[in-house]
């Protein structure tokens, strides 16, 4: 009897083992709660269900912004060529169209500011690396052209703007500021001088003073181009303050501007230079600058 009640008394302490081992291999969960409370079980806390995302807000500028269209490009030679130079300058076709413009315009009169002003833009455009990198050649016969244009007409806006561009890829931002305020001066609101200076301000690092260009080019801008070139303006505002989610969506109002491209496929190859009565000019290219790295002109 003893020997039974022995070995009645070992079953039931090795079931009861068997039990304990069962659960310590099912393991214990800690977990503390949203009150800061730590619990202990032997079962996994109901898995908390994610807040969902609240939708970024629309930033400011973009609130209400809708794409001027482009129309049709202008008959007149010159404003064609500077159409072209705006809106296609991506296409070799079309770059080597507003050459020949240009080029006929300037035998016609050598002192033609405007077609001075937009062959000079030509003649950058073609020197384009990479970012906001130019050839130093290129940029030099811009500035020539750009000085010949002014010493025709002091006054005309374009050719301020222009002169501030070639300064501000050559680094020198105090006299591309100088140039775009000398623009304004002549033409008060002026999209163009607003979309230089915004540029200055980002190189800058002073994002509110960008910011605050951006959005008065965008309310006088004219054309498509400057809408799309002030956006890509405020692109850079948004990176440099950090904010991603409205870089994002300036980005893609970039792209709705330009749904026949995508930016950010596009690549460069290298334009081939002739020589034209303004000087060095290069009458077209296959491809465009990518947009958030080479944002300007």
């Amino acid at each position: 009897m003893l020997v039974r009640s022995v070995l009645a008394a070992v079953g039931v302490i090795a079931v009861a083992l068997v039990s304990a081992a069962g659960a310590d291999a099912q393991g214990v969960y800690r977990w503390v709660d949203k009150q800061g409370n730590v619990h202990y079980s032997q079962t996994p806390p109901q898995e908390a269900q994610p807040e969902p995302k609240a939708a970024a807000p629309v930033p400011a500028p973009l609130v209400g912004l809708t794409p001027i269209p482009l129309g049709a490009p202008p008959t007149e030679p010159v404003a064609r060529a500077r159409f072209l130079l705006d809106n296609r300058r991506w296409d070799g076709a079309a770059t080597a169209e507003a050459a020949r413009l240009l080029d006929a315009a300037l035998k016609a009169d050598p002192k033609n500011a405007m077609a001075l002003t937009q062959t000079a833009r030509l003649t950058y455009f073609a020197g384009y690396q990479s970012g906001d990198r130019y050839d130093p050649k290129s940029l030099y016969h811009a500035a020539t052209l750009v000085e010949r244009a002014l010493a025709a007409d002091p006054t005309l806006p374009e050719a301020h703007v222009t002169r501030g561009f070639v300064v501000f890829y050559q680094k020198a931002y105090a006299r591309a500021r100088q140039a775009a305020l000398e623009a304004e001066k002549h033409r008060p609101g002026d999209a163009e001088a607003g979309i230089l200076l915004a540029g200055v301000a980002n190189v800058e690092r002073k994002y509110d003073d960008a910011l605050a260009r951006v959005e008065g080019a965008l309310r006088t801008a004219a054309t498509r181009s400057q809408q799309r070139r002030a956006l890509q303006e405020l692109t850079m505002v948004y990176k440099g303050k950090g904010d991603v989610p409205a870089a994002d969506q300036t980005y893609a109002m970039i792209v709705r501007l330009e749904p026949e491209r995508s930016p950010r496929s596009t690549t460069r190859a290298a334009p081939t230079p002739t020589t034209g009565s303004a000087g060095p000019i290069w009458p077209g290219t296959s491809s465009v600058r990518p947009v958030l790295r080479s944002r300007r002109r």
